[in-house]
């Protein structure tokens, strides 16, 4: 990423899930929940970056599916699904609303498959620090992802979800 190039502040993509997701039964437009996060918020950028963060304890993990769609009233397509684990890197304010928390960041993310398995990429899993899941962003137009607190070994008590667009290589 050049330091020119456009990059947005991050915002919430998901906050404080504590229950396994059910909104998409089926792949088509009327099952697109109401909760879908626009790209057209990351105007000039090619790529976005998601960072999770959850509380209870690290080493907890979760599981996740990454949706998209190329066009309003298009099909709905799986991106990227897999798994993260919290990490020991703590968290003591939420980046979004700026409020106390105690929580982990997710230190490890695992690409299981979907769409983009092989083109999105993960830094800095397994170093108990901020693991970081980056894909590209050209030609989507919204983005769900769709959160399993128990979808690991050990529950997670919330997870949350933070994302943010810039312009790649």
């Amino acid at each position: 990423m050049y330091l020119e190039s456009p990059n947005h502040p991050y915002v919430a993509l998901r906050s404080a899930v504590v229950a396994n997701d059910t909104a998409l039964a089926a792949f088509n437009y009327a099952d697109w929940p109401s909760s879908y996060f626009d790209l057209k918020q990351f105007h000039g950028c090619n790529m976005a970056s998601i960072l999770f963060w959850g509380k209870d304890a690290e080493d907890e993990d979760f599981s996740y599916i990454l949706y998209g769609r190329r066009k309003m009233n298009g099909p709905v397509l799986t991106l990227q699904t897999g798994t993260a684990i919290l990490g020991s890197q703590l968290i003591v304010k939420n980046p979004i609303s700026k409020a106390t928390v105690t929580g982990y960041w997710a230190d490890t993310i695992a690409l299981t498959a979907g769409l983009l398995h092989g083109v999105a990429t993960v830094r800095d899993s397994t170093t108990n620090r901020v693991a970081e899941l980056r894909f590209p962003i050209n030609g989507l137009t919204d983005l769900y992802l769709e959160l399993a607190v128990d979808g690991g070994s050990v529950t997670c008590k919330e997870i949350n979800a933070i994302i943010t667009g810039f312009r790649g290589t």
